[in-house]
């Protein structure tokens, strides 16, 4: 019995590590020691707690509603912040080198891209049909970088209603 929990417990380390995309993995190795490193991850444990947690509100919130229908569909979320205060360690080519792998390597197509002012924001997509899937979001400003790794089943229509329900308690 002992060695059968071992065995689990083995197996959903190791799924916990492949859920991190390859060209983030080398790109955050690639900076070790040259820039400060911080990093979040939220399983699907936290993400579901995070859901009990808007539950408990009494109030019919429409808000609220939606928060939770969007964290059901999140299993898990990766933050990497990288800073440096001599701005000298991440330049711009290696963001579009990370950006560029995302897309040949790992199979991301990008959504979209973002200037305001002098930060710029990538996000990637890898799903099918109309899902979400994987999305990776790359926000770089002066002197930091910020990426972001959503594994969700969120569809297209989630996203809609998302949108429908901000704009109209605008």
């Amino acid at each position: 019995m002992k060695t059968f929990l071992i065995g689990c417990g083995m197996l959903l380390l190791a799924g916990t590590v492949s859920a991190q995309e390859k060209s983030i993995r080398e790109f955050k190795n690639s900076f070790k020691g040259k820039a400060d490193l911080t990093t979040v991850h939220l399983g699907s444990f936290a993400m579901k707690l995070a859901g009990l947690v808007i539950k408990m509100d009494k109030e019919d919130d429409p808000e609220a509603e939606a928060a939770k229908k969007l964290i059901s569909k999140v299993k898990n979320v990766r933050i990497y912040s990288f800073e440096n205060l001599d701005s000298t360690a991440i330049a711009d080519n290696d963001v579009y080198r990370l950006k560029r792998n995302l897309e040949v390597k790992d199979h991301y197509e990008l959504l979209m891209e973002v200037r305001e002012q002098n930060n710029l924001v990538h996000i990637l997509n890898k799903g099918r049909n109309d899902e979400l899937g994987d999305l990776v979001m790359l926000i770089q400003g002066d002197r930091d970088l910020t990426v972001i790794n959503l594994h969700t089943t969120l569809t297209i229509a989630d996203v809609n209603g998302l949108v429908k329900q901000f704009a109209s308690n605008n």
